[in-house]
């Protein structure tokens, strides 16, 4: 891949209540230079698109008049983020704004762009489940119409041309892509209705080194150390990231993400685990959820990317791969992997906190 070019200047050329038209002036790498237009980011912190999921079968979708193409469509509810939210903030707030729900889990899918070549905005692609009643007051000009939709119809949807916008398309067939890994190897449903995923809060030390004692307990590569890691991490204030699983009032699994160290230099990259969920826990997606839930919350940290040691078949599927540059002392290639958020996979030795070698 050729090195990025260099934009050299930068200036506004037209601008409106909402639009803003940038003119860039371009260095390429061959020294070719060249003038671009682009339609470029307002004032907005992003925006936010949400696949409400009703059940595992049925979406909702709304009904609202587009302008663009002077008629009704079907779409799904979608906004801007607001100073000081995060996306999930949005991405509630706008379901209950525009479809009367709000949602107990909320999943990063991706992060979409129009038209990449002459267009600045990304929108994130949440999906939302568990919902429950809310109503909150919106900014919208008429009350919409929601309309439950199965996944099973998405091709009818299509045909009906009443949904023909792009973003909303590919997030209903990311969707159903996602919900099919869900499903576990006895076919059953991995997505436990009642389960909270939340951020550590004070009180749950004890609770947390249980369940990490539990899930390692007789574990063939396991010291039965992994307690002390944690304890050592919220000490020395490198506990990035502290997420609980919550069910039926007690705490049933956890992860953490701590900073790593690479020889190259790369900044913001983190190191993922303990992993643990409690035995009678199991096999029932709560490490996925606890997964995915702390590599979005990363996202938001602006972090550039994740390592993990551990089995790869487990890992892979949230876009971990093997790689030949990065190197963990002592330990197999085979189970290294890292995942990149937005820099290219960088090159060294990785070095855990000190806590991984003292325990």
């Amino acid at each position: 891949m050729p090195e990025k070019p260099v934009i050299l200047k930068k200036s506004t050329v037209a601008a409106s209540r909402l639009f803003r038209v940038e003119e860039l002036e371009i260095t390429f790498s061959n020294g070719e230079q060249r003038t671009f237009e682009r339609l470029a980011r307002g004032r907005s912190n992003g925006a936010v698109l949400v696949v409400p999921m009703l059940d595992n079968e049925t979406v909702l979708l709304i009904r609202e008049y587009s302008a663009g193409v002077d008629r009704y469509e079907l779409g799904l509810p979608k906004g801007r983020i607001d100073a000081g939210e995060s996306m999930f903030a949005a991405a509630n707030r706008e379901l209950k704004e525009e479809i009367g729900y709000g949602a107990k889990f909320l999943h990063h899918l991706t992060s979409l762009s129009i038209a990449p070549q002459y267009m600045q905005h990304m929108t994130d692609i949440i999906i939302a489940m568990d919902l429950y009643p809310e109503k909150l007051k919106g900014d919208e000009p008429e009350e919409l119409e929601v309309v439950p939709w199965k996944l099973s119809q998405l091709q009818r949807l299509l045909t009906l041309g009443e949904c023909t916008e792009a973003r909303s398309i590919a997030a209903l067939f990311m969707t159903i892509d996602y919900l099919n890994n869900r499903i576990s190897e006895n076919n059953a449903p991995e997505y436990l209705p009642g389960l909270c995923i939340r951020k550590e809060v004070a009180g749950d030390a004890d609770a947390i080194a249980a369940v990490i004692k539990d899930a390692f307990l007789d574990h063939p590569h396991s010291n039965q150390q992994e307690h002390r890691i944690v304890l050592e991490l919220r000490k020395s204030g490198n506990l990035s990231v502290s997420l609980v699983a919550e069910a039926d009032g007690q705490v049933v699994g956890y992860v953490a993400f701590s900073p790593v160290t690479i020889s190259d230099h790369s900044s913001r990259w983190y190191g993922l685990g303990p992993l643990a969920v409690n035995k009678a826990w199991q096999r029932r997606g709560i490490g996925k959820r606890l997964v995915e839930t702390g590599l979005s919350t990363l996202r938001e940290l602006n972090a550039n990317g994740c390592v993990v040691l551990g089995y790869p078949e487990f890992y892979q599927r949230f876009g971990f791969v093997n790689h030949e540059g990065l190197r963990l002392a002592d330990y197999s290639a085979e189970n290294f992997l890292a995942l990149t958020f937005a820099a290219p996979l960088p090159s060294g030795e990785v070095i855990y906190h000190e806590a991984f070698s003292k325990n």
